[in-house]
């Protein structure tokens, strides 16, 4: 027997719930269940957690793009982890999913693993990576929106590559991401004289 329209939608909303939940669990849950890892030492490789590995295997190949979406979303909860691993993962999204909206997600988690970066050691260096690959997919990105997201994370990295990327990007010829250049200079600016205060 069919079923009617109204059951059909109920069905698929219980679906859509029900992944809520799980997506929700799973956030809740895994600072618990990886509490006890020792981080390795400096330079060395730090192997991935199981969740971090499926986090990165739904970022690279779900179909559905608010499921890569929340995998980028918690990846850049997972830099303390495997630093290099999220940065790289969070790159490669940003430069290769075909949804804008996953490439602009992928953009912000790059801006919150730099804020934690930043005064940890090997901060630098990831910041580095991270402004290299913002500024790259800057000049290659063709979604005002993306863009935007790029700028704000780059407003995150206290680097002179990120200072340029500011600047240039305050002759972009879409409004909102200049607006978004000039307040990530002002709060750049405002950071850099809070650190000299002490």
């Amino acid at each position: 027997m069919p079923q009617k329209p109204n059951q059909a939608n109920r069905s698929g909303m219980y679906l859509w719930i029900a992944l809520g939940l799980s997506v929700l669990i799973a956030l809740v849950t895994a600072p618990l269940l990886f509490k006890d890892k020792v981080p390795a030492a400096s330079g060395s490789a730090v192997p991935n957690t199981p969740m971090i590995t499926q986090s990165i295997n739904q970022l690279t190949s779900a179909d559905s793009s608010s499921m890569r979406m929340n995998a980028a979303r918690w990846l850049s909860t997972q830099f303390e982890n495997n630093p290099g691993t999220v940065i790289r993962s969070l790159g490669e999204s940003l430069a290769n999913d075909p949804d804008p909206v996953v490439r602009a997600q992928a953009a912000t988690s790059l801006g919150q693993v730099a804020k934690q970066a930043r005064g940890k050691s090997n901060g630098e260096d990831h910041a580095t990576r991270i402004i290299a690959t913002l500024t790259t997919q800057y000049h290659q990105e063709a979604s005002d929106t993306v863009r935007r997201c790029i700028i704000a994370a780059a407003a995150e990295v206290d680097s002179p590559e990120a200072g340029a990327l500011l600047e240039e990007a305050i002759h972009d010829p879409d409004p909102a991401v200049k607006e978004e250049a000039l307040r990530a200079k002002v709060e750049r600016e405002r950071r850099a004289q809070l650190k000299k205060m002490g």
